[in-house]
């Protein structure tokens, strides 16, 4: 009844492909109903992988939501594992990235860090954590700080797709998805680390017992970082204060039954955002508190029966506080402070059923309820006066998400066929002021994809594939109200109703090869955007301008298109020796205005060689970017990116580690060697400078 209600409604006129959309719903659900109806009774067990070993047997869960080998995974996909996090030293989340071939990392201020993937940024890229959703309805559309809420130290790998994963996770991941993944802590150990660029430590510490079938760890860090120094100088301000903590449980009642129940929480302090000071756009602008927290409960169970093989369902509570203190340059005896307190209850249910012994099927249910509580005050510093103020969204709105999901894998050795379908549906309710009242915005949306792997030979294999991606406006595109940007780009945001998803048609192609001693991804890729949402000059109570700045309004009138390719390259020179080389380019143009998009980043890329002693190791690495004077209007506005774009730059680089014991080990980095003065593009801080870190680890 599902797929013939999911049927019906895609038989909507779409805007701009109806006809792909019909033929690709009909062949899905003729593909289903016939392989359900006619092979049913066949013996179900599935084996879609190779049973070849290759350099590195990955393997991943959030490409498909079945655990899979990468190499038989039809999309781009990378995985960060615990030795990689582990050898980087990595302080802040958002510095993982510095290797992928896909992933650029804007920092707009030191305690921030934007994920830009395939030439889209903040709420277009979808953050998961175990699974879960850390975006919410108020993720803002530029670049946001969320992804450094989340302790670099609680993690055991980070799986990047990049690409649409709208038909598996719905709004949001137009341009990728990044799934964190914690840690099932085996072992109780403390680690310090200290770096000398922005003086600062990071203390933590994890704790395990194992009592039968009952797994517990605890866990938590403190971070201490000063001002950062560049090249040349400290910039002033850039430095916070971050606590961290985190529980697991993990109970096994029966065999191929398991129960998970986890709490993390994340606190950060006076976290400045720097481009706003040095632009002299206001005189302090801090987020405090910025506060994260996620609890959840999580069920598995292998059933094996007549039709259902395994399900898991999660129950989760997650709760994100930001606090903004702003006195601006306009009126520097008035400290504005805003407090954004967002509430998110969330069930995600998950089924597995083989239908045949090359026939497997992934669907589901989630939903998300969003409670937002908002408000906004004025003090002045001369009196300590307070005066309550409207705040950036209506205080009491909520926003509600419901959605179902279908993924069909279909072997037909050599070819793999992957198709999917998503239904979605999203309602903002909230009393938005006196001008617009009480309102509701109900959009909703059919997503479909297809991807072909052809299994060339055992170490070949190429992926060709189409889908549609879509991100539904949320609340701060539909009911923000005040100022954002800053230098001449700052203006004042009104609400925006009747907004429409924006969607987008991708095509990708890709090579992957595998044998003993090398790796090789090659993909290429083109999305076609309609609808994107755009912030445009508009008058509020008849009003084009508020508080000095000109008044905005969100609407669907952008359309787009990116494209790119990436390469991956990973060499076993012998047993201990490994090279690895990445590289990326995006292109982007914004097709109404006749210019290049906003938020391009440039051509970059990665190299490096590790060698593998008996109980130490050494790596040489690079990071290089070539410069970017693609510059849109927007752009050009910005303060973090100016008229003159961001410059070409080259880094070298070298870290090592050794292990004293079994129980001992140090890992030593020199970042920057040649002190080179360099910022990512669109961020609002400069690099580190020469930077020397040293990480401890005691195994207790």
């Amino acid at each position: 009844s599902t797929l013939i209600f999911l049927l019906t409604i895609t038989k909507k006129k779409s805007r701009y492909y109806p006809n792909m959309k019909s033929l690709f719903t009909i062949l899905f659900c003729l593909v289903f109903i016939t392989n359900v109806q006619s092979q049913q009774n066949e013996q179900k067990t599935i084996n879609t992988d190779s049973s070849a070993s290759y350099n590195i047997p990955e393997y991943v869960v959030t490409a498909t939501r079945t655990e899979k080998n990468v190499f038989f995974v039809p999309r781009e996909v990378e995985v960060f594992g615990a030795k990689e996090i582990s050898a980087m030293t990595v302080k802040m989340l958002p510095d993982l990235f510095e290797s992928s071939p896909s992933v650029t990392m804007q920092k707009t201020n030191y305690g921030g860090g934007s994920p830009i993937m395939r030439g889209l940024i903040g709420n277009r890229i979808l953050i998961l954590v175990d699974g879960i959703r850390l975006n919410n309805s108020t993720f803002r559309f530029g670049p946001n700080q969320y992804l450094n809420t989340v302790d670099a130290s609680m993690i055991e790998k980070v799986e990047v797709v990049d690409g649409p994963g709208s038909v598996l996770y719905g709004s949001d991941a137009l341009g990728g998805v990044i799934n964190i993944i914690t840690k099932n802590a085996q072992r109780s150990s403390v680690s310090t680390t200290v770096s000398s660029a922005d003086n600062s430590i990071v203390e933590h510490v994890s704790l395990h017992k194992s009592i039968n079938n009952l797994n517990i760890a605890a866990g938590g860090s403190y971070k201490k970082f000063d001002d950062v120094r560049d090249a040349e100088s400290d910039q002033i301000p850039t430095g916070f204060s971050e606590y961290d903590a985190y529980s697991k449980i993990e109970f096994s009642p029966v065999e191929n039954h398991s129960m998970t129940a986890m709490y993390q929480f994340s606190l950060l302090k006076d976290v400045p955002r720097t481009d706003r000071i040095i632009s002299k756009t206001d005189l302090q602008y801090n987020f405090t508190p910025q506060q994260r927290e996620l609890a959840y409960i999580k069920y598995n169970a292998s059933v094996n029966s007549s039709f259902v093989e395994s399900f898991s369902a999660v129950v989760s509570y997650s709760r994100q506080l930001e606090g903004r203190e702003v006195i601006s340059m306009k009126n520097t005896k008035l400290l504005t402070k805003d407090r954004d307190d967002v509430h998110t209850i969330g069930m995600n249910i998950d089924f597995h059923s083989l239908v045949t012994t090359k026939h497997l099927l992934t669907y589901g249910f989630e939903y998300y309820n969003d409670l937002i509580l908002s408000n906004r005050k004025e003090i002045k510093l001369a009196t300590n006066a307070v005066t309550t103020k409207k705040s950036q969204f209506p205080n009491g709105s909520t926003y509600n998400t419901i959605e179902l999901f279908l993924q069909d894998e279909i072997n037909f050795s050599p070819f793999y066929l992957t198709l999917g379908l998503r239904y979605s549906s999203f309602e903002f309710s909230g009393e938005l002021d006196t001008v617009f009242g009480n309102v509701k915005s109900t959009p909703s949306t059919v997503t479909s994809s297809a991807s072909l792997l052809y299994n060339v030979t055992q170490s070949v294999n190429l992926i060709a594939g189409f889908s549609e991606g879509f991100r539904a406006p949320n609340t701060d595109d539909i009911a923000k109200f005040g100022k954002s940007g800053s230098g001449t780009g700052a203006r004042y945001d009104v609400p925006s109703l009747s907004l429409e998803p924006e969607k987008s048609m991708n095509y990708e192609f890709g090579i992957k090869y595998r044998d003993e001693n090398i790796r090789v991804n090659l993909f290429s890729y083109l999305a076609e955007y309609v609808n994107l949402i755009t912030p445009k000059r508009s008058t509020y109570n008849g009003d084009d301008s508020l508080s000095g700045y000109p008044v905005y309004a969100n609407q669907n009138i952008d359309e787009a298109k990116i494209y790119g390719w990436s390469a991956d390259v990973m060499w076993n020179l012998d047993r201990n020796l490994t090279a690895r080389g990445t590289v990326m380019l995006t292109r982007g143009e914004n097709i109404t205005e006749d210019e290049p998009l906003s938020r391009i980043p440039p051509m970059r890329g990665f190299l490096s060689a590790r060698y593998d002693f008996t109980k130490s190791w050494v790596e040489l690495y690079s990071t290089f970017s070539m410069s970017q004077q693609r510059l849109s209007t927007a752009d050009i506005a910005d303060f973090r990116i100016g008229p003159n774009g961001t410059n070409e730059f080259w880094t070298g680089n070298i870290r090592g580690g050794l292990n004293f014991s079994s129980n001992v080990s140090a890992i030593v980095s020199v970042e920057n060697v040649f002190n080179r003065y360099y910022k990512i593009h669109g961020s609002g801080i400069n690099s580190p400078g020469r930077n020397f870190t040293i990480r401890t680890e005691i195994i207790l």
